[in-house]
């Protein structure tokens, strides 16, 4: 019973991550398209949809770690893309990734409040 639901859970796992590129694609095609492609908005909606899709892909089709809640287990199970490394290395590029979403929705917060401060001049 529990490997059964194991794989369930790995697939739903797969199918969240393949939705999530393909509804990021037409949201990005739209803010290309219909932002003001000069303004410091347009470049951290562009970051912040390309690096979350980025992390959900190592996430789940390359790191794929054993799913073991509170917390990860750091062991790597059988990845979709296969690429050479260990569990250890993409838990810290998974990190760095989340990582690298703080600055843009920093500054989407900023933004939306109006905040005037001296790096958004």
């Amino acid at each position: 019973l529990s490997l059964r639901i194991h794989r369930e859970i790995k697939t739903i796992r797969h199918v969240l991550t393949a939705l999530s590129v393909s509804l990021a694609v037409p949201a990005l095609v739209v803010v290309v398209l219909c932002a003001n492609q000069t303004s410091k908005k347009y470049s951290a909606l562009i970051t912040l949809l390309v690096v979350s899709v980025f992390t959900d892909v190592v996430l789940n089709l390359v790191w794929d770690p054993l799913m073991l809640l509170p917390a990860l287990c750091i062991l790597r199970e059988q990845p979709a893309i296969p690429l050479p490394g260990g569990p250890n290395d993409y838990y810290e590029l998974y990190t760095l990734l989340v990582a690298l979403n703080a600055p843009a929705f920093g500054e989407g917060f900023l933004e939306r409040h109006q905040v005037c401060t001296a790096f958004m001049i």
